[in-house]
């Protein structure tokens, strides 16, 4: 089915545990906690968490993201394990024209080293090939966040190269990893898998 403007994202369930939630300014309150909580770690390698960035900010974020959903111009969840939020993931702002997009993404600490933002990517790049009809994927990564590199690695990703200098990051200019992926390779790898 077609979805529409006035069609919103469905839930992604990958598992009896883990799940994506397209962002709704409901959440609002208990993302920016959890940002909170986490601003230290997520606040090295995440431009936009910089000082002051407040729930009033969160609450804009949210309610902005929640009209990008709903106009398919992007896609941005809330991912939940165990019935909490414990993350956000996005496809950033999609390019109709050559059918492209980027992956976004952050986890909290407690949670680390389970497969989570492996499982949610992999659901969110599926949604972005069949529901959203995408031709490419892009993750972008700051060389030293080396979590999040191993992300598109473990993925099956193709290193493209390196951006010097692509992006500033509170103080700092930082060099940005690109990989992509493209549907049909993506495709290829869900069979081969079984």
């Amino acid at each position: 089915m077609e979805r529409t403007a006035s069609n919103p994202p469905d839930v992604i369930r990958i598992d009896e545990r883990l799940e994506l939630r397209p962002l709704v300014p409901g959440h609002a309150a208990e993302l920016y906690a959890l940002v909170e909580a986490n601003r230290e770690r997520l606040g090295a390698w995440l431009p936009w968490l910089g000082d002051p960035y407040s729930v009033a900010d969160m609450r804009q974020y949210a309610v902005d993201r929640a009209a990008d959903n709903l106009n398919r111009t992007s896609l941005t969840s809330t991912i939940w394990l165990d019935g909490k939020i414990c993350g956000a993931i996005s496809l950033h702002r999609i390019d109709q024209r050559h059918r492209s997009s980027s992956i976004g993404y952050w986890l909290t600490q407690e949670v680390e080293g389970q497969g989570v933002m492996t499982r949610a990517c992999e659901a969110l790049i599926d949604a972005a090939f069949g529901r959203y009809g995408l031709h490419r994927l892009e993750i972008r990564c700051a060389t030293g966040n080396l979590r999040s590199k191993a992300i598109p690695r473990r993925l099956g990703f193709t290193e493209e190269g390196l951006l010097r200098h692509a992006e500033w990051l509170h103080d700092r200019w930082v060099d940005l990893r690109v990989f992509s992926m493209l549907a049909d390779e993506w495709n290829i790898s869900k069979a081969e898998q079984g």
